[in-house]
């Protein structure tokens, strides 16, 4: 087996805080996840990426792994301790999947090698950690999400019917009672992170969604009623008379739910037609001929007015 640099892999230095580790890897998670990304190696390159956060966010696992990276140059083949096993995810699965590592055995074995002590291995723990990647609708449905589990290093595959908190949010965990590992009469939990998956029309700022709304420039002078996409299907939005490009109105409890529902922010966006027939241009001329509207004059009077005060 080749040794992994999971530094090199999320681009940080070997001294990076975890920070530093967390922002670095949501910025390539987000380049190279294989429902959005168009890179040819995108799902190689997602699991990698996934191994490497799984290990370096972990205080007790990066230790390990800075042991283990001092005694093995990049490139060279080892021996890995224990229950070391690829971070993957079952490939029947698409949106929602189950992808997690127990690295339970990693402090036992790796010690272990000529010249040194043998020492005393501690008894392995059951709990297994899990990322499951979730997107905004299976979210704020609230829907079980059916997904195949496969222990790293017994190989026993089971299949689960998760129901995720709706007030989670991204980067947060929740737990499964006794849906770890087994050993004789004992059994580990399952803990679970959230990793929603980014969307290609809505973004999350808390509990609420932004959302850009393109209108016509006849839409936004008169007002009108549009059909807006919501995480909760289609619903009508009231644009108010003579809106000016960049206004935000907002859709409340149509964010996502908790304890405390968000919103969702809807921002205008006028657009200027360019296809216009002879017909249109004539209307647009005869307005440009009537209306002494002057933005530019306005600003630079607003500017003037700012500076003598």
């Amino acid at each position: 087996m080749e040794y992994q640099d999971y530094y090199k892999t999320l681009g940080v230095e070997r001294d990076a805080d975890a920070d530093s580790i967390k922002k670095a890897y949501r910025k390539l998670a987000r380049k190279y996840h294989p429902d959005v990304s168009k890179e040819a190696d995108a799902e190689v390159k997602f699991k990698q990426l996934n191994e490497a956060y799984e290990v370096l966010k972990d205080k007790e696992k990066r230790a390990a792994y800075d042991q283990l990276g001092h005694n093995w140059q990049a490139g060279q083949d080892f021996e890995p301790p224990p229950g070391w096993q690829p971070y993957g995810a079952d490939p029947r699965q698409s949106g929602s999947t189950f992808e997690f590592e127990d690295f339970a055995d990693l402090f036992g074995g790796m010690f272990g090698g000529a010249g040194r002590q043998q020492r005393t291995r501690p008894q392995a723990s059951l709990d297994l950690h899990a990322a499951l990647n979730l997107t905004l609708e299976e979210l704020y449905n609230a829907k079980p999400v059916e997904l195949y589990v496969r222990h790293p290093n017994t190989g026993e595959e089971r299949q689960l019917r998760v129901k995720v908190p709706s007030h989670l949010r991204d980067g947060e965990s929740f737990r499964l009672k006794g849906q770890g590992a087994k050993q004789g009469d004992r059994t580990g939990d399952l803990y679970v992170e959230i990793r929603l998956v980014p969307h290609p029309q809505f973004e999350v700022r808390g509990n609420d969604v932004h959302v850009r709304l393109p209108v016509t420039p006849w839409e936004a002078v008169l007002g009108a009623k549009i059909e807006v996409n919501t995480l909760g299907g289609v619903v009508n939005l009231t644009v108010p008379p003579r809106s000016q490009s960049g206004r935000s109105l907002r859709l409340p409890k149509r964010g996502l739910p908790g304890p405390q529902p968000g919103n969702q922010i809807v921002t205008l966006d006028v657009q200027v037609p360019t296809d216009l027939d002879s017909e249109s241009l004539a209307h647009f001329e005869a307005l440009a001929k009537s209306c002494n509207f002057d933005p530019r004059g306005k600003h630079q009077r607003e500017r003037y007015e700012a500076r003598r005060s």
